[in-house]
């Protein structure tokens, strides 16, 4: 046999097996995706319910999914902005309208950052947040998962006008720690928050205003 015709028919060989490999990967991957795509769901929607929860500053006694979820079905509704299509939560209690929850979506260094963040029932006061999903650097950027950072904003009202750094005046209304180190995640969370606070928790209020 030729050896150029040896050659061509070892190649074939190889790309044969290699495309015959990849397939049996590809179909092994997909079947594991589609069996676990119902409990990743699950577990997505549970993760949101008790982020929401947890920015209305509601701490439940028990983390398990059960709990959480009859907690969640007690006390939230899934609200609609009316005209601009955007979703929020209101949280209720026994007592009435306890807080309102807003997601939030955004650019940050290395990816989005999603969250919620939550404000008392007359809008002017921060109740919690919580980070769902982030791809910042692990030990810098990444910390903005921490409770450390997510429990400062408890009590605040914002929009966020300046950053502090450590020691500075991280209890004013309208400023924030940063995270040393991490300084254009910060400024990238800044952004999102305040875009929030600017464009769904002032429409809000308002509306509410003119609904009384």
């Amino acid at each position: 046999m030729p050896e150029r015709k040896t050659v061509w028919l070892k190649s074939l060989y190889t790309i044969v097996f290699m495309t015959g490999l990849t397939a049996l990967f590809i179909t092994v991957l997909s079947a594991l995706f589609l069996k676990t795509r119902p409990l990743i769901e699950i577990n997505e929607a549970y993760d949101v319910k008790l982020a929401v929860l947890r920015a209305a500053g509601i701490s439940p006694e028990s983390t398990e999914a059960s709990d959480v979820i009859s907690l969640y079905d007690l006390l939230v509704e899934e609200k609609e902005f009316p005209a601009e299509k955007w979703n929020y939560y209101q949280v209720g209690a026994e007592e009435g309208l306890h807080a309102f929850v807003f997601p939030f979506r955004g650019a940050g260094l290395w990816g989005e950052i999603e969250g919620v963040l939550g404000y008392d029932a007359s809008l002017e006061h921060i109740t919690g947040m919580d980070i769902l999903k982030q791809n910042e650097t692990p030990g810098l950027g990444g910390r903005i998962g921490e409770d450390w950072f997510k429990d400062q904003f408890i009590g605040k009202q914002g929009p966020f006008t300046e950053l502090t750094q450590n020691g500075g005046e991280e209890k004013l209304l309208y400023s924030f720690q940063a995270i040393t180190g991490a300084t254009s995640t910060s400024a990238a969370f800044q952004s999102i928050i305040n875009e929030l606070i600017e464009k769904h928790v002032k429409a809000l209020r308002r509306h509410l205003e003119e609904e009384r």
